[in-house]
């Protein structure tokens, strides 16, 4: 009798754990045999867990018994590099316009910038940074509590490299939305056609942290020094009104998780103390086809925000 064919095929999770299957070729379905690369990455798997929830879906079930997991490696480097877009990083744009020789020149034709300018962004676009203050942390709290979010400004130079950077990811990529979730989220939408949605390991925002990322803001405000402003990515949305405003029911749920995830570990005693977050309303959004909260925490240990960031 002809021994059966054995294979193997490896999965890497995004946390650095490989894993080699032992597999029988025969109890493989033809559609596996012919879509599955020998190695098979899943970018979103945040544990073992989904890990081996996925293997086991690709499996026949009759070939469950003949499976052997064998645990590889924790070493990060396991894990295949994203590509990064070098000439598309916001650090090329900031320092090209923070150093530019005529700080009054504008990276696009007046009456046509590459999205909708606010009265204060022209107010910013016609001054030098010497020319501006910064926001403290009593005057983003003010601004905050009192809804004037389209007050929050950043620097001049800025917000030159935001537009110009803007243009050419537009250019490349189409939109924004595109470039953040290759480049910055590196999340798979269920489908590219209608309003955005992804796989939920749960349906509640914010409950399961495989359904959200918390990043750097790459083009924060004007801020002085000792605050960091952080994004929370959502793949699954926040109840809103007709303008973009959180309900109640949706204000709760930031909330209860600013609350778990922000203030309890920096130990914050009273609220907005070092911890203060915002909601931008549609109007004032640059990226809408996505759900994002603004962060804004004041003297965190850098370990502290290397571990929200992962």
């Amino acid at each position: 009798m002809m021994a059966e064919q054995t294979t193997y095929v490896t999965l890497v999770s995004a946390d650095g754990f490989e894993f080699k299957i032992l597999r029988s070729a025969a109890c493989l379905s033809k559609t596996i045999r012919n879509s599955l690369d020998p190695t098979h990455e899943f970018q979103e798997s945040k544990s073992n867990r989904v890990v081996l929830e996925t293997i086991n879906s690709l499996l026949c079930p009759s070939s469950l018994p003949q499976i052997v997991l064998c645990y590889v490696s924790t070493c990060p480097t396991m894990v295949a590099q994203q590509s990064i877009d070098e000439e598309s990083l916001p650090a090329v744009f900031q320092s090209k316009w923070k150093h530019n020789p005529d700080p009054t020149a504008l990276p696009f034709p007046r009456d046509n910038p590459p999205f909708q300018l606010t009265e204060v962004d022209w107010r910013q676009l016609s001054i030098t940074d010497d020319q501006f203050e910064p926001h403290s942390w009593e005057n983003l709290h003010h601004l905050i509590s009192i809804g004037e979010l389209d007050e929050l400004k950043r620097w001049p130079s800025f917000l030159k490299a935001y537009l110009a950077w803007t243009s050419h990811v537009k250019a490349k990529y189409g939109n924004i939305t595109q470039y953040i979730l290759t480049q910055r989220l590196f999340w798979e939408p269920i489908s590219t056609e209608g309003p955005i949605s992804f796989p939920l390991k749960s349906i509640t925002p914010f409950e399961d942290p495989a359904d959200y990322k918390i990043i750097k803001n790459d083009w924060t405000y004007a801020v002085t020094p000792g605050i960091a402003h952080i994004v929370v990515w959502s793949k699954s949305r926040l109840p809103v009104d007709s303008e973009g405003a959180l309900t109640a029911e949706g204000r709760k749920i930031v909330v209860d998780f600013v609350d778990r995830e922000f203030r309890k570990k920096v130990g914050e005693e009273k609220a907005g103390e070092k911890v203060q977050w915002f909601k931008n309303t549609t109007n004032l959004q640059s990226v809408r086809s996505l759900e994002h909260v603004h962060i804004l925490v004041k003297d965190v240990d850098e370990e502290v925000l290397k571990q929200w960031m992962n």
